[in-house]
C-alpha cells in the first residue's frame, strides 16, 4: 500500500495541531481518500489522533496517522523549524514509560524507561502489562497490604555478576488485595503504589512513607538483619506481610540462644584470647547478630570512626549508657560515617526486651535478649577496664 500523493497543509507548531489529507493507492484501480489529524497537548505531554479510515480507533491509531507524524517530524528536522521543541520518539510511537523490574522502589520519575529528565509521576503515560497506554490516574486511599519478600541478591539478573554479593539480600515488593496478590507493582518514591496490571495508584499512608524514607537511605543490597529491622515494625502494625525467600516470617521456628565464653592461647606472645560464641540447644554455632557489630572494628560498624581513639571512647560511653540509661554516647557518633544505622540498632537495644534475627543457614528465627546483651559488655568493662578495649575490639 503506497502513498500516491501527499498534500500537506501544516498549521504552525504553536497550535500543536497538524492536518493532512492522505491519498492511498490500494491497487491500480481503487483510490481511497482519508483525512488524518494529530494534535499535541503540551499540558498533558501527549498526542491524540483521528482518522476517517476504518482501521483507526482511539486505543490503536492507524498507519495513516503514524505516517503523518513521521512526515512532519522529518520536515521539522530538514527545515530546522522545531522552535526549540522536539517530538520525543516515545510520543511518536504512542508508548508510555515502564520499569526494568517489578517490585522495586522508583525514587524519581526520570529513572523509568522512556521518561525524560524533567518528568514527574503525574505527567507521564504508562504502558501497562497488557500494552495499553494510560495517563497517571487519580490516586485512591490505601487498601490491602504491602508484601515484602527478602531474597538473596544473587537470584536477580542484575546482581548475578556483581562483586562481594554472596550472602547479601535485597527486597521485592508485591501488593495483596482482597482477592489476589499482584506482583506487577512499583513504589513511586514517598507517594504511591502503582499497579501495572490495572493502572491504579494507591496513596501511601504515613507509616509507609516513613518506611520509604528509610529505604532511600539504605543500600538496595545488604545484610538481611538490617532489612528485618526496617520491615518488622510495619508487619506488627498490620501494613506489611514479611516473607524470607517466599516463606512467611510467621512460619519459621523460633529459638533462644546460649552464650559461651572461652579463653584460648593467642598468637601474640604473653596474650590470651577471650572469645564469645552463641550456640543453639543442640550445640550448633550461630552467627553474631547485628548489634554485636557496634563493638567490632574488623568488618563492623566501629571501623567507620575517624580514629581508633574515637572508637574506644564510644565503646566505653555506650556500655556505661547501658547501665545508666543515658545517651551520652551520641556525641561520639558525629564523626562516624555509619551513624544512622548504629543509632537505629542502639535505640532498639535500649528500648526492646527481645530482638529477633534470622539465620539463612538454619532457616530459623533466633531471639537476642537485650538484657543479657548489655550484661555481657558491662561485665567486660567491669572485669578488664578501658585497657580491654585497646586489645579486644
Amino acid at each position: 500500500m503506497d502513498f500516491e500523493t501527499f498534500d500537506s497543509d501544516l498549521r504552525p507548531l504553536d497550535d500543536r495541531a497538524i492536518r493532512n489529507r492522505c491519498v492511498l493507492d490500494d491497487d491500480d484501480n481503487a483510490i481511497a481518500n482519508y483525512e488524518a489529524k494529530v494534535s499535541y497537548k503540551k499540558a498533558e505531554d501527549k498526542f491524540t489522533t483521528q482518522c476517517s479510515c476504518n482501521l483507526w480507533n482511539a486505543e490503536k491509531p492507524c498507519h495513516h496517522t503514524a505516517s503523518l507524524l513521521l512526515k512532519f517530524s522529518d520536515l521539522q528536522e530538514k527545515q530546522g523549524t522545531t522552535n526549540g521543541v522536539a517530538i520525543p520518539l516515545s510520543l511518536l510511537n504512542q508508548e508510555g514509560v515502564h520499569v526494568e523490574r517489578y517490585g522495586t522502589l522508583v525514587k524519581d520519575a526520570p529513572k523509568m524507561t522512556g521518561a525524560r529528565m524533567n518528568s514527574t509521576f503525574s505527567s507521564l503515560q504508562y504502558t501497562l502489562v497488557n500494552r495499553k497506554v494510560v495517563t497517571f490516574p487519580a490516586p485512591t486511599k490505601w487498601s490491602g497490604k504491602l508484601v515484602v519478600n527478602l531474597v538473596p541478591a544473587t537470584i536477580l539478573e542484575e546482581y548475578k555478576n556483581a562483586l562481594y554479593i554472596e550472602g547479601k539480600y535485597t527486597y521485592v515488593f508485591s501488593w495483596k488485595g482482597e482477592q489476589e496478590e499482584v506482583k506487577e507493582v512499583s513504589l513511586f518514591d514517598l507517594l504511591y503504589l502503582f499497579n501495572w496490571r490495572t493502572g491504579d495508584a494507591l496513596d501511601l499512608p504515613g507509616e509507609m512513607r516513613e518506611l520509604v524514607s528509610r529505604l532511600k537511605l539504605t543500600d538496595v543490597v545488604g545484610d538481611i538483619q538490617d532489612y528485618i529491622r526496617i520491615f518488622l515494625p510495619l508487619k506488627k502494625s498490620g501494613l506489611v506481610d514479611l516473607l524470607v525467600e517466599n516463606e512467611s516470617w510467621d512460619d519459621f521456628p523460633v529459638e533462644d540462644m546460649e552464650y559461651r565464653f572461652s579463653i584460648n592461647p593467642s598468637p601474640r606472645k604473653s596474650f590470651l584470647n577471650l572469645e564469645l560464641e552463641l550456640f543453639t540447644v543442640d550445640q550448633k554455632l550461630v552467627p553474631m547478630p547485628s548489634p554485636f557489630l557496634l563493638f567490632v572494628s574488623d568488618q563492623g560498624y566501629s571501623s567507620s570512626f575517624r580514629t581508633r581513639n574515637d572508637a574506644l571512647l564510644f565503646f566505653k560511653t555506650l556500655i556505661e549508657d547501658f547501665d545508666r540509661e543515658t545517651v551520652l554516647h551520641k556525641k561520639y557518633l558525629h564523626s562516624n560515617s555509619r551513624k544512622q544505622i548504629m543509632t537505629e540498632w542502639i535505640t532498639l537495644v535500649m528500648k526492646e526486651d527481645e530482638l529477633p534475627f534470622f539465620d539463612p543457614t538454619f532457616k530459623k528465627i533466633f531471639i537476642l535478649k537485650t538484657k543479657i546483651f548489655k550484661k555481657v559488655f558491662l561485665a567486660f568493662l567491669d572485669s578488664f577496664g578501658e585497657i580491654g578495649f585497646k586489645t579486644s575490639f
